[in-house]
């Protein structure tokens, strides 16, 4: 598997750990305390979630790396947009280890895919490990 995969991998799977956690807790929040709570917070975590997941579908599913890689760059930075349209909650979703990793591994996997270079070799297309 190359790099961009494993990475995107893992900052989706880290992502949509810390946003299904998140929303778990505003859950428990609203139900067990009776809060009124903001509902935008809950719109964060279901649009940041189904951005990760897309992720995961776009570098599994598509074969170019190119397109692979521009849209990871956009994934990455549409969970920064989502996260400052939303405000302090936002904000604090990001602020921890987790999101910012997610982030960080998303934009990488971006970046080396579309660095990734392909050689042709007479008919055979190779790409370079």
């Amino acid at each position: 598997m190359k790099a961009y995969k494993i990475l995107t991998l893992i900052g989706s799977v880290l992502g949509l750990i810390i946003t299904v956690g998140a929303l778990g807790e505003v859950g428990f929040l609203i139900m067990g305390f009776g809060l009124n709570t903001d509902y935008q917070f809950v719109g964060l975590a279901i649009s940041s979630s189904v951005v990760y997941i897309v992720a995961l579908c776009v570098v599994f599913g598509i074969r170019n790396t190119r397109v692979s890689g521009i849209i990871l760059i956009i994934v990455a930075v549409l969970v920064l947009l989502f996260s400052r349209v939303y405000g302090i909650l936002g904000w604090i979703l990001l602020s921890n280890f987790y999101g910012i990793l997610g982030f960080a591994l998303l934009l990488a996997a971006g970046i080396i895919a579309l660095r990734e270079k392909k050689t042709s070799l007479g008919s055979v297309t190779l790409v370079n490990p």
